[in-house]
């Protein structure tokens, strides 16, 4: 992402260092789905959204993203930060905080996941992995033809030859 789509967010510099390590952790486990490095653009994944956002939900995402840099202390009770992680552990303790017994904790942690995933999804590569674009087996094409336009089109057609 640019400098000037990140001078574009209402984030400071380290709330946008925190989301570069938050959003990618999402996807930073070995099983299931995963993202290669540089494939998906999270900052502007989040400048897109927050774009969109009220006020309160900007305040929500900062809460959020404090939360989830915090949390290998409140949630893991170990004195380290949460770039001195590895992949595998911001995954499991974002999939800790998205199982959290409080209420807030769950929600803020899916608010971020959602900001992750609709990121994920921005890009074609990811969208191709997953099928996410594929037209389902059986499903009957959206052109049709309406009776009702094709007999008073008819209709029309009779007036005006007589």
């Amino acid at each position: 992402m640019t400098a000037t789509a990140i001078e574009g967010l209402p984030l400071t510099r380290l709330e946008v260092f925190w989301a570069g390590l938050v959003l990618p952790s999402f996807a930073g486990s070995g099983a299931g789905f995963t993202v290669r490095e540089g494939e998906v653009d999270y900052l502007a994944g989040l400048a897109r959204f927050m774009g969109a956002a009220s006020e309160k939900a900007k305040l929500g995402i900062r809460l959020a993203f404090l939360l989830a840099v915090t949390a290998p202390v409140w949630l893991g009770g170990r004195l380290r930060g949460f770039s001195s992680l590895g992949a595998e552990e911001r995954s499991e303790l974002l999939d800790r905080m998205s199982r959290h017994r409080v209420f807030f904790v769950r929600e803020l942690c899916l608010l971020l996941k959602l900001i992750a995933c609709m990121a994920i999804f921005r890009a074609p590569s990811t969208r191709e992995r997953t099928g996410y674009d594929r037209a389902t087996p059986g499903a009957t094409p959206h052109r049709r033809k309406l009776p009702v336009l094709s007999h008073a089109a008819a209709e029309l057609t009779e007036e005006r030859a007589a």
